[in-house]
């Protein structure tokens, strides 16, 4: 950007730029990876603990193995 006029002065990027922010969006990106690649074959356990429609709500859930 110096050699083209953009900017008048020289400076270091690095110790310009705050990595803090770089830092945690790249954690959080990972982090939401690992989780969809580690849970991504496991059955959906959600469909397990409903209960049938009409159901009395007292009336426990069974669940078929």
């Amino acid at each position: 950007m110096l050699s083209h006029g953009y900017i008048k002065n020289d400076f270091d990027v690095h110790k310009w730029a705050a990595p803090e922010f770089l830092e945690k969006a790249a954690k959080e990106l990972l982090e939401e990876q690992w989780k969809k690649a580690t849970t991504a074959k496991l059955p959906d356990t959600k469909k397990l603990f409903e209960k049938p429609s009409g159901s009395d709500s007292r009336e426990e859930t069974k669940v078929k193995v």
